[in-house]
């Protein structure tokens, strides 16, 4: 008794093919790719055998199947290129040709379940075990029985194909059967295997909350007794960090102290001996200065006086002129001595202040980096000791403006004298102008008032006469 199983479209086809297919020219025909299937399949389904090299092959259109083994590629253009590859192989047992684009696809065992509907294009050829048939002139000949036997045969063989296809069939239904019953014995395991699995993660959860519990009361304690030798330890590092420092503040008092004393008391004597010094220097240079600018304008004195002496015979005019010049000449030479004078001791006084703050400062910096702890207290004597230097500097520069102060009033003397000299020439000259009479009397009775001798032949009548009058040469002068 035959089993009821419900087939595809592409099994039945095959089925039907094997029992109702004739030779077909699918297999002779010239055509390739898309032509060739429409010369093999002119409608959808049609099925059809031939044979290729003696083997006889059964063919379904639009059918193919599936979980490919081997594919052959683009170079295989018609379906009897394809059934050649599989005739050629006995490992081969069945493929499928697609047509555009060309390919073929070969298996060596095939079960209906892999066989699948497709579209246009698709052509599924398999191996029979029918012998090729050879037309033979004397079977055609024999009688009516002989030709029944054959069909009886030929039916008998088909059938034979038909269980073993249904056998087939059979054999498949009891591997989807046991898959099925695979897929529900997985299906539950894999139920009890989840449930296992939840129960272990709740398990598993459970004691991971204990276990953060116990974790979270360790840590906080941890933690309170760090904090709390944090605090100690903190305690202790800030009490002996206050004695450390109470007594580095005393030490650094003390050497601050004595620091800033050393400092003072050097920066003292050292500035006293620089002012001395500078106020010995200051008056030796104005007392020089002074005395030089004297000496030259005695000099002067008396070289115009010898001047005028030698040159009385001569014209007023001459000795107006030579006076003048000489005049000049004792403006220029005293302001050059002058300037000379006051830029030596300026620039004197200033080189030795400068000096003298320079080595203040080097001393005071070099004996305060003697205590590099204690900057704070030699910057502060730094300042003093610049302080002291500045005042000196002041006192300097007091000191150059009283020189040049008494250079000054030395100058305005000295103009004096030349004024007084220059009087005594003008009344020399109105007496000349007037015949050197006076009241009407001659030169020899002007006057008898000048007896002092140092009177007659000194230039220097200022710090020489002791007469306000006297004559020089039968001439009266008068001191002013």
């Amino acid at each position: 008794m035959l089993l009821k199983i419900p087939l595809s479209g592409a099994v039945l086809g095959v089925i039907i093919a094997q029992v109702d297919a004739k030779n077909s020219k699918c297999f002779s025909t010239n055509t390739v790719g898309e032509d060739n299937y429409k010369a093999c399949c002119p409608e959808q389904w049609t099925s059809g055998r031939g044979d290729i090299d003696g083997t006889m092959f059964n063919y379904t259109c639009g059918t193919y199947a599936i979980k490919t083994e081997t594919c052959l590629g683009e170079n295989v253009s018609t379906a009897k290129e394809c059934a050649q590859a599989i005739a050629a192989d006995p490992k081969w047992n069945s493929g499928f040709w697609e047509s555009d684009p060309t390919d073929c696809c070969v298996f060596e065992s095939i079960t209906p379940s892999r066989i699948k509907d497709g579209p246009p294009g698709y052509l599924f050829i398999q191996k029979t075990r029918d012998a090729v048939e050879t037309p033979d002139p004397a079977v055609e000949c024999k009688d009516p029985v002989e030709a029944a036997k054959g069909d009886a045969k030929s039916k008998c063989e088909i059938e034979k194909n038909q269980l073993v296809q249904e056998g087939e069939l059979v054999r498949e239904k009891e591997r989807v059967d046991c898959q099925v019953g695979k897929d529900k014995s997985i299906a539950a395991a894999k139920s009890e295997c989840d449930s296992a699995h939840e129960n272990l993660r709740t398990e598993a959860k459970t004691q991971l909350e204990k276990a953060q519990a116990q974790y979270d009361t360790e840590k906080n304690e941890l933690r309170e007794k760090c904090q709390n030798d944090k605090e100690a330890a903190a305690a202790a590092a800030k009490n002996q960090c206050n004695a450390d420092k109470n007594e580095l503040g005393e030490k650094c008092q003390s050497d601050k102290e004595t620091a800033i004393a050393v400092a003072v008391a050097l920066a003292k004597d050292q500035c006293d001996t620089d002012k001395n010094q500078l106020d010995e220097k200051c008056q030796s240079d104005k007392d020089a200065a002074a005395a030089a600018a004297k000496d030259q304008c005695n000099a002067d004195k008396n070289e115009l006086g010898e001047k005028c002496q030698s040159d009385k015979g001569a014209a007023v005019a001459a000795a107006k002129n030579q006076c003048d010049t000489d005049k000049n000449k004792l403006d220029e030479k005293y302001q050059s001595d002058k300037e000379i004078a006051i830029a030596a001791a300026v620039a004197l006084a200033k080189d030795q202040c400068d000096t003298d703050k320079n080595q203040l400062r080097k001393e005071g910096v070099d004996n305060l980096q003697q205590r590099e702890s204690q900057c704070e207290a030699r910057i502060s004597a730094l300042e003093k000791a610049n302080g002291s230097v500045d005042e000196a500097s002041k006192q300097c520069e007091t000191d150059k403006s009283k020189l040049l102060q008494e250079t000054t009033d030395v100058k305005k003397t000295c103009d004096a004298d030349k004024a007084a000299l220059l009087g005594q020439i003008k009344e020399l000259e109105k007496k000349v102008s007037t015949g050197g009479s006076k009241d009407g009397e001659t030169n020899k009775d002007l006057s008898t008032s000048a007896q002092d001798p140092n009177c007659q032949y000194r230039t220097n009548m200022c710090d020489a006469c002791g007469h306000d009058t006297f004559t020089v040469n039968g001439l009266e002068w008068k001191k002013k």
